[in-house]
């Protein structure tokens, strides 16, 4: 079922060639979300449902058709530790409804994988449309402005940090608020540049397939399955991989 898209994918980006993922001081991060902007085609708003009971996009290595593209979209691969995490929550609270906040949720979704980690499993979750606002307040679009990019949600998590929601079930707009209470972000984001380099950040080197997060509620399948083929194809296309460390 498709869904809004949003993200906005810059041609040019030289936060990328600033922090490199190879670059990391100490090594990069293993066993981590990664935050994708990518080209969204056609044929990804249709998973299509294995044997198995999973849900997986085409395989471009297969010669299975893609599509044609109808925008950008950011969204959030699991990393091979967030397996026993409650996804059904985030799937029910990371819903970006009918606005382009994909940036926002798939930022917040990847900060809350990286909490659970850490934490031993609490879930927290965070308001992707305050993250999205804050996103276009950076880069000057807000509030009229559709969509924004992934460097600038990162860079609003590196600035002020994130605004944590408690006691709600669904992420919803608010009106009027005060300054949120936040807490403390993420510490550094840097950037892929290979096929190879985000598996090892996943913790899946090897895999033929890695899953990934929506942000279109129930509407769209908890997790689905993107060919390796097929998410390298993306990056050659100009799509973004942020990986981060946490505050």
């Amino acid at each position: 079922m498709s869904g809004p898209l949003g993200c906005i994918i810059p041609k040019e980006k030289p936060h990328v060639l600033a922090s490199p993922l190879a670059a990391t001081p100490g090594g990069a991060p293993v066993d981590v979300p990664v935050v994708v902007g990518f080209s969204w085609y056609t044929s990804f708003d249709t998973p299509r449902l294995a044997a198995d009971g999973t849900y997986h996009l085409p395989d471009v290595a297969k010669g299975e058709d893609l599509g044609s593209i109808r925008g950008g979209h950011c969204f959030c691969f699991e990393p091979m530790g967030a397996v026993k995490l409650d996804r059904r929550a985030a799937q029910v609270f990371y819903n970006q409804a009918r606005e382009g906040a994909c940036v926002g949720a798939g930022n917040s979704r990847a900060v809350t994988i990286h909490k659970a980690q850490a934490s031993g499993g609490e879930t927290a979750f965070f308001d992707l449309f305050w993250l999205y606002d804050e996103a276009r307040r950076l880069e000057g679009t807000y509030p009229s402005g559709e969509g924004s990019t992934v460097h600038a949600g990162a860079q609003v998590l590196l600035s002020k940090g994130h605004r944590q929601q408690t006691g709600q079930q669904v992420c919803t707009r608010d009106v009027g608020d005060a300054s949120p209470s936040l807490i403390d972000g993420i510490r550094a984001i840097r950037w892929a540049t290979t096929l190879e380099q985000v598996l090892a950040a996943l913790g899946r080197p090897g895999a033929q397939a890695i899953p990934f997060e929506n942000s279109w509620g129930l509407a769209y399948p908890s997790v689905v399955w993107m060919p390796v083929a097929t998410f390298a194809r993306l990056l050659a296309e100009g799509g973004e991989a942020g990986v981060y460390t946490l505050a």
